[in-house]
């Protein structure tokens, strides 16, 4: 009984443990080693079965500060998601530009998309009607 147990235990801690990479990685997706690109490639790996994204690349990649990297990497993180989880897309293109003198990212989906003028008229009513 006691060596079911410790088996039990140990499969248990190894799956926390693995799990727990996973959330570090999510919280740190950048390192030294993995800049921007990786970051976003293992992004798309992961959610391969969400839908299909494509990422296309412009240019040489080069190292932008941490800042400039991480919060690059949490808006197209943000923006496949939002495509991904409302607007019923066939196909999701991530753009990585990298020009001579800035990084320039686009998200764009051939998904539903929403009634722009309906929302800023909701926007323009009273309050609550959002």
């Amino acid at each position: 009984m006691a060596a079911g147990a410790s088996t039990r235990c140990r499969a248990a801690a190894a799956e926390a443990s693995e799990q727990l990479g996973e959330v570090i990685a999510g919280l740190l997706p950048l390192t030294e080693d993995r800049g921007l690109l990786g970051a976003i490639r293992d992004l798309l790996a992961a959610w391969t079965e969400r839908g299909t994204v494509l990422l296309h690349v412009l240019g040489s990649e080069r190292r932008m500060s941490a800042l400039a990297e991480i919060t690059m990497y949490r808006i197209f993180e943000q923006a496949i998601d939002n495509a991904l989880a409302h607007g019923s897309p066939q196909r999701v293109d991530a753009i990585i530009s990298f020009l001579p003198r800035q990084v320039v990212g686009v998200v764009r989906d051939d998904g539903d998309g929403f009634d722009v003028n309906a929302t800023d008229a909701r926007m323009d009513g009273p309050p609550g009607s959002v």
